[in-house]
C-alpha cells in the first residue's frame, strides 16, 4: 500500500530541501508511526528520485511512498 505525504516547504527546507533525503524518509517514517502505519518503515516510490511522482505548491511537497 502507498501513501502520500505532504510536507510543508518550512519543514522540507529544515531536513534539507531534497525530499528523496534520508532525514526526509525518517521525518515522514516516524508521522506515518504516530498513526499506526507502516510500524517497519516507510521507503519513496522510484519515481521520487527524478521528480516525476512529486506534487508541488507554494506551501507544500507531496511525496509518494510504501511501507517498508
Amino acid at each position: 500500500q502507498s501513501y502520500a505525504v505532504g510536507v510543508h516547504v518550512n519543514q522540507l527546507k529544515q531536513l534539507g530541501g531534497e525530499p528523496n533525503s534520508a532525514e526526509v524518509r525518517l521525518f515522514i517514517a516516524e508521522r506515518l508511526k504516530w498513526h499506526g502505519l507502516c510500524p517497519k518503515g516507510w521507503q519513496p516510490l522510484p519515481c521520487v528520485q527524478d521528480g516525476s511522482c512529486l506534487q508541488r505548491t507554494r506551501r507544500s511537497v507531496t511525496i509518494t511512498g510504501r511501507c517498508a
